[in-house]
């Protein structure tokens, strides 16, 4: 591969990823053969195994494939094997190397009028092509016999294998909402046939190569317009092309500006929050970010979170930032003006309709900033319904084990993402690299994580509230004990407006509140409990729960917070169960 120092990609970690989402490789061998080509290729999906090996030097892996017996490439491969078969050998392993390519579906042509900057001041400019692609070379071991046991169970290894990661990693087929299709599904007999008409082929990669060619060598302005060309293609292909231009066009000189791993993190992001995303140290840097950006004079804001009040209120004394209420008149609003809205709102869970506070805020020209920690993907867009910014604490549900601190700005215009990654470079307030890597991790269960929590939260809260309003309820029945305890819900699965089901299609929030019938109670429960921890914060995989009144004073003395994890429901349920009894012996 001929390779730029300025394309070169050598991070085996990065490279080997490039592997897993493009799994379709190209083949090609050099084989001695008087009845077949020197030179063949074939098209083979590959499932990448990474050995823990206790070495500093990284692994760079193993390929594992199949291919059809009638493929011509098979055969010259089994005539080599039947050459060696005078030694014994049921396996083969080729002297020469292999080669096998990876390609990501995202290539574009890029002509000479994206180049902005030198064009109309030398011409001196040629057609190019961005594409990024991986290239790996090794040693080829084959398979060919299916009675052979060594054989035999290396096929079936391979198939099942490389169909459970096709079907949850490309297909998405989790189990939550949709099985997996399995090889165990397909006949017994009909999987031997398989395997009989099959070659297994291993690769033991001795060297990886990465190119990802993406304007990387144009100055400034020139990489400025070829990721505007790009956005103004309005495709798809050009929409992803723009993405990784921009992504891999970044100057990593100085990380207060730029570092890979942020970019990585802010790159998914972008694409999971359908805008432009910048990461900062926590969520109360992220709030604080938006309003120097957006300099209000007033900001419109309800209860929620206390601590977004108190970056309020160091504005309020450096600039003198007027606080008004939620629910104040819009005549109050003046262009310029925020209104933020935290939705659904901390501590309750419940929801407000974003649609309704944005045409508030723009009739006066004011904007609307939307905290959606309480709903992170696929729960809620608020850009959907009118939202300006949206943010995240992302040391929620983004980062999900309650191991790193971050928080997240999402933006539509591009002049605003360009202000804020100028703005963060002067206040310092960037995300760690550790912290990005860890995000980065986070983000690959998200959705999986967000679901569970979610439908977990929704079950004990309609267990919850039917047992709350049970009339009559038995002495010593579940209903009874629940209504000893317990007063009020807070949730937004209990709001019955018809905006909830289109705000929030795909369910409701993994965080709710409970009013107890008494502040005692209310200290006490959280003792009383196994399956919760009683902790502040949320959006871990545990369970929570929190006497809020010990961090926030404005709240109800006799209210807990509850943030729901991924246990088995029923189990959380019995723990709520034995806990209220508990509390009212």
């Amino acid at each position: 591969m001929y390779l730029r120092p300025v394309h070169a990609e050598a991070s085996i970690p990065i490279l080997q990823q490039f592997i897993r989402e493009n799994p379709l490789g190209i083949l090609t061998t050099s084989i001695s053969s008087p009845s077949y080509p020197l030179i063949q290729s074939s098209h083979i999906p590959f499932i990448l195994d990474v050995p823990k090996i206790s070495t500093e030097t990284p692994s760079n892996g193993i390929l594992r494939g199949h291919m059809a017996k009638q493929n011509p490439q098979a055969k010259a491969l089994m005539d080599a094997l039947a050459a060696s078969k005078a030694q014994g050998n049921n396996t083969l392993e080729l002297s020469d190397e292999v080669l096998v390519l990876f390609n990501s579906p995202h290539h574009h042509y890029v002509t000479p009028k994206f180049y902005t900057e030198t064009k109309p001041d030398t011409g001196k400019v040629v057609p190019t092509w961005n594409y990024a692609a991986v290239q790996a070379y090794g040693k080829i071991t084959v398979y060919c016999d299916s009675k052979s046991g060594e054989t035999g169970s290396y096929l079936q290894k391979q198939i099942e294998d490389l169909t459970n990661h096709a079907e949850t990693s490309i297909m998405g087929c989790t189990g939550e909402k949709v099985k997996p299709w399995l090889v165990s599904d397909a006949p017994d007999r009909y999987i031997e046939l398989l395997k009989k008409n099959i070659i297994g082929i291993e690769i033991n990669i001795d060297r990886l190569q990465g190119k990802f060619k993406m304007s990387q060598e144009m100055g400034k302005g020139d990489r400025e317009g070829v990721i505007s060309g790009f956005e103004a293609l309005d495709t798809d292909v050009g929409k992803r092309i723009a993405q990784t231009d921009e992504f891999n066009g970044k100057n990593y000189v100085y990380s207060r500006e730029f570092a890979p791993n942020a970019t990585r993190f802010e790159a998914i992001l972008s694409s999971l929050l359908n805008g432009h995303a910048v990461s900062y140290t926590t969520g109360l840097a992220a709030l604080h970010a938006a309003l120097i950006l957006l300099n209000p004079r007033r900001i419109s804001v309800g209860e929620g979170y206390h601590g977004s009040h108190e970056v309020i209120a160091v504005l309020s004394r450096l600039s003198g930032l007027q606080k008004l209420s939620l629910d104040c008149p819009g005549e109050q609003l003046e262009a310029g003006d925020v209104i933020l809205l935290e939705t659904p709102v901390n501590p309750y869970g419940t929801a407000f309709s974003i649609e309704e506070y944005a045409k508030k805020a723009h009739a006066r020209g004011a904007y609307l900033i939307v905290d959606s920690t309480f709903a992170p993907p696929p729960l809620q867009d608020p850009f959907v319904w009118g939202a300006d910014i949206v943010m995240h604490s992302g040391s929620k549900y983004f980062g999900g084990h309650s191991d790193l601190l971050c928080g997240v700005l999402v933006v539509k215009r591009k002049d605003w993402l360009k202000q804020l990654f100028e703005d963060r470079l002067a206040i310092g307030n960037v995300m760690g690299n550790m912290e990005s890597w860890l995000g980065t991790r986070s983000l690959r269960t998200l959705d999986v994580r967000v679901q569970r929590a979610s439908q977990n939260s929704t079950q004990l809260i309609s267990w919850l509230n039917n047992s709350l309003n049970t009339p009559d309820a038995a002495p010593g029945s579940e209903a009874s004990i629940v209504q000893k305890v317990l007063k009020k819900i807070y949730h937004a699965s209990l709001q019955d407006e018809p905006w909830m089901k289109t705000q929030m299609p795909n369910g409701f929030g993994p965080v709710f509140s409970i009013i107890l019938q008494s502040e005692e109670f209310a200290r006490l429960l959280p003792t009383k409990l196994s399956f919760f921890q009683h902790a502040t914060s949320l959006g871990g995989v545990e369970s929570l729960i929190e006497w809020r009144a010990l961090s926030d004073s404005r709240v109800d003395r006799k209210l807990l917070r509850v943030s729901v994890g991924l246990e088995n429901w029923e189990d959380l349920k019995n723990d709520l169960l034995q806990a209220f009894k508990s509390v009212i012996q």
